[in-house]
């Protein structure tokens, strides 16, 4: 049956001395079947209907009329439509485009020979055609169209020529028996769910001149074992790789990949074999999701030319065992690498600058992390929940200690601050039961809150710079503490009595070369009567003889007289 009734109307068409178009028209085609065309121009027509179709069909180049031989240039929207008995058709080098749905569910059809003119094939041009096992592309097409080989379950390769620039959305949708495809270097854009469901596709080529992949184009390729990306790719959308299980090894070269998933559709989510990862030395971004919940992923090798670590790019990628950051890279972005629960030692390059919230958080394999001298700050949350963290070092050069940076750190004995740190953050360390030892190398005691240090011991120790106890018994929070002491092992004990001068003035005494040093004053009984403030000066003091003790130097002896 034809899809609509085909109307053999003669139109005239009388025009300002224009000729008139001949009208609609049947003839029989070479191999005995009847075709209907519609002209298009005075020496043009399109093939828009059929009668009684069955077996191989030879769609003529040309075609007579009333004396008028006109070119056959297309075959027209819905063409054939629905037409079962069809197994094979051959196409001119005459036509130049395939309309859309032009052979739709022709179930029969096994080949199609498609003629070297073509430039277009159309939206469902072959769709459903489930009995279809070959199909040849020729150099001439420039577009393969939306839905153009859908549910084509019995097609088994593609070779997708070098003039091919766009292959549309669902171009080739849930065709199950294809094994393999090689995509042409012209192709700049490979649709949305173009190959999702292609479940035998074991191989695919990419081109080098890609630079879009849609979302879901090679979604729940379970088939797939390696893909290339080359770095011509600036996009990758959602869940473009997703559900592809047999996924093995990706190599990721994109050089400006700077769109890539989301955290609704990973790139790669649902990659639960994927065990090896290469990004490649062109790559400057691993873009937010990229690879999130590849629970398979083992080892990770970033190029050397990646400078920053998108959100949740390794998220619950919990079979990965060790991480090295290569300098090149400035930033770890949100939950780069949170739920890596099998994550046990991180290498972080000497060029980060900050570690975003959450991100190695509930990392619980990680025991030890290098926090390298370039970071400045870091974020919330960024390691909380690391049960299996002992101990950290905070470099000289962070600045801001984030909210619950390291909460719940329940195995944490020992945490050293840099000297810069400024603040640190409610519920930093909350939660670090066993931390005993605290080495603030601040000279001012950080600013702390309610939480800062929610059930760490009060009696742990907390080690000060030599001269800054009193600041820390005085400061909030860190007074809680009862065991604070200083270290002055870092002085030299000669160069300090060089530079250091002790003298009254005016009933006070004036401490000069000690800054850093806990500088005590007593009386002769021994017991502490001042110390001196941020510019060396005692208070007023009554006359008298007084012992003055800095660091570990001899006491020296100052008469005061008012």
């Amino acid at each position: 049956m034809m899809k609509k009734n085909v109307l053999l109307v003669m139109v005239a068409i009388l025009a300002m001395g224009q000729s008139a178009f001949a009208s609609d028209f049947s003839a029989v085609a070479p191999s005995g079947q009847t075709l209907y065309y519609y002209t298009i121009s005075n020496d043009a027509v399109s093939v828009y209907g059929f009668s009684d179709i069955a077996g191989s069909l030879t769609i003529p180049s040309t075609v007579n009329h009333n004396g008028v031989t006109y070119g056959v240039v297309s075959i027209g929207d819905d063409a054939f439509y629905y037409c079962s008995g069809l197994t094979s058709v051959t196409i001119p080098n005459s036509v130049t485009s395939i309309g859309d749905d032009a052979f739709y569910s022709c179930s029969g059809l096994t080949s199609v020979t498609i003629g070297n003119s073509v430039t277009s094939i159309g939206s469902g041009a072959f769709a459903y055609c489930s009995g279809l096992t070959s199909v040849t592309i020729p150099n001439s097409v420039t577009i393969i169209g939306d839905y153009a080989f859908y549910d084509c379950s019995g097609l088994t390769s593609v070779t997708i020529p070098n003039s091919v620039t766009i292959i549309g959305d669902y171009a080739f949708y849930d065709c199950s028996g294809l094994t393999s495809v090689t995509i042409g270097n012209s192709v700049t854009s490979i649709g949305n769910y173009a190959f999702e469901g292609c479940s035998s596709l074991t191989s695919v080529t990419i081109g080098n001149s890609v630079t879009s992949i849609g979302s879901g184009a090679f979604a729940y390729c379970s088939g797939l074992t390696s893909v290339t990306i080359p770095n011509s790719v600036t996009s990758i959308g959602d869940g473009a790789f997703s559900g592809c299980s047999g996924l093995t090894s990706v190599a990721f070269n994109a050089t400006n990949c700077t769109s890539m998933g989301s955290y609704y559709g990973p790139v790669f989510g649902g990659c639960t074999n994927l065990a090896t990862l290469t990004i490649g030395t062109n790559v400057t971004n691993i873009p937010a999701s990229a690879f999130y919940g590849c629970r398979g992923l083992t080892s990770v090798t970033i190029g050397n030319s990646v400078t920053s670590i998108g959100s949740e790019a390794f998220s619950s990628c919990s079979g990965l065992t060790s991480v090295i950051i290569p300098n090149s890279v400035t930033s770890i972005g949100y939950a780069a690498f949170a739920y890596c629960s099998g994550l046990t030692s991180v290498t972080i390059g000497n060029s980060v600058t900050s570690i975003g919230s959450y991100a190695f958080s509930s990392c619980s394999g990680l025991t030890s992390v290098i926090i390298p001298n370039s970071v400045t700050s870091i974020g919330d949350d960024a390691f909380s929940s690391c049960s299996g963290l002992t101990s950290v070092i905070i470099p000289n050069s962070v600045t801001s200690i984030g909210y619950a940076a390291f909460y719940n750190c329940s195995s944490l004995t020992s945490v050293t601050i840099g000297s810069d740190v400024e603040t640190i953050g409610d519920d930093a360390l909350s939660g670090c039961t066993h931390l005993v030892t605290i080495t603030s190398r601040a000279e001012y005691p950080p600013i702390c809150y309610e939480n800062t240090f929610d059930g760490v011991p009060a009696y742990a120790d907390i080690i000060v710079p030599c001269g800054a106890k009193y600041r820390y018994e005085l400061a909030d929070y860190w007074k809680d503490f009862s065991r604070i002491t200083e270290d002055c092992s870092g002085i030299d004990d000669a160069d300090l009595e060089e530079t250091l001068r002790i003298y009254p003035s005016y009933g006070r005494i004036v401490v000069q070369g000690a800054e850093g040093m806990e500088t005590r004053v007593f009386d002769l009984m021994g017991r502490e009567v001042a110390r001196p403030n941020q510019n060396g000066e005692t208070p007023v003091l009554p006359s008298g003889v007084y012992l003055v003790k800095v660091g570990t130097l001899p006491a020296r002896k100052v008469v005061v007289m008012r």
